[in-house]
C-alpha cells in the first residue's frame, strides 16, 4: 500500500483534493511511502512525480506511462566472457550478462496508477565488425570452473576465427547491447506498448592464436 506525502507536511498523507489549483495539470514531486498492507512495515520510500488533474478531468494513463518510463533505471550491460581475459582462436567463448532482470516504475495522479515494466529480451554482441555478431535471447550461462565441461552447456557463445593481432592496441572492440521491451498497465484497465530501449557497453578484448606442436619420437 502506497501513500503520497508533501515534504513540508510529512505527517499527513495527500489525497486527490489536497493539491492547490496552482499545480493542477502541472508535474510536481512528492514523497511516496509504501508499506506492507498486513504488517505495516516500510517496503519502499522514494520521490515520485505526479500531475494533479483539473477538477473533474480524467487522467490519461498513457501520459503517466511516459512519465514513469522516463524514470526507469535501465543499466548498462554487465557482460562476461569465459575464459576470463584473453580469448583463444577456434575455442568457444561463453557469453553472459549479470543484469538480466525486469525493471519497473510507476506514476500516480488523480487516483490513476500506471506501472511501466521493462523486460530484457535480447543481448547483442559484435566482435570487431558488424558482420561478426551473436544475438542471444536469454542471459546466457556462466561457465563453472568447478564442474566438468561435459556437464555444462550454454545457448550463448561465440568462436573467434582470427586473432586480434594488428588491431588497434591488438584488441577487438567488442560491444554488448542489452535490449529491453517496455510495456505498461494501469489500475483502470488501460495498457500499452512503449517499444524497445537498448543500452550498450564496450569491452576491449584480446584474442590470441595458440599453435600446438606435436613431436613424434623417432625410433632411432
Amino acid at each position: 500500500m502506497c501513500r503520497l506525502y508533501d515534504d513540508a507536511q510529512p505527517d499527513r498523507a495527500l489525497g486527490p483534493n489536497d493539491f492547490g489549483p496552482e499545480v493542477y495539470g502541472v508535474a510536481v514531486q512528492v514523497l511516496r511511502v509504501c508499506t506492507d498492507r498486513d504488517t505495516g512495515e516500510y517496503v519502499d520510500v522514494d520521490v515520485v512525480t505526479v500531475t494533479p488533474p483539473l477538477p473533474g478531468a480524467i487522467v490519461d494513463p498513457a501520459r503517466l506511462a511516459v512519465m514513469a518510463r522516463s524514470r526507469l533505471p535501465l543499466p548498462l550491460p554487465s557482460p562476461h566472457m569465459s575464459p576470463e581475459g584473453e580469448q583463444t582462436v577456434n575455442i568457444d567463448s561463453w557469453l553472459w550478462v549479470d543484469n538480466w532482470q525486469p525493471q519497473t516504475r510507476s506514476a500516480t495522479a488523480g487516483g490513476v496508477t500506471t506501472v511501466v515494466a521493462a523486460t530484457p529480451v535480447e543481448q547483442r554482441w559484435t566482435f570487431g565488425s558488424p558482420s561478426e555478431r551473436k544475438v542471444c535471447v536469454d542471459a546466457g550461462t556462466p561457465y563453472d570452473l568447478e564442474r566438468p565441461a561435459s556437464e555444462q552447456s550454454t545457448t550463448c557463445s561465440y568462436t573467434f576465427r582470427h586473432s586480434s593481432a594488428g588491431q588497434p592496441n591488438n584488441t577487438y572492440k567488442v560491444t554488448v547491447t542489452l535490449v529491453w521491451h517496455v510495456t505498461w498497465t494501469s489500475n483502470i484497465g488501460a495498457s500499452g506498448d512503449l517499444g524497445f530501449v537498448s543500452r550498450t557497453t564496450t569491452i576491449p578484448t584480446r584474442v590470441a592464436e595458440h599453435q600446438a606442436l606435436n613431436q613424434a619420437r623417432s625410433g632411432r
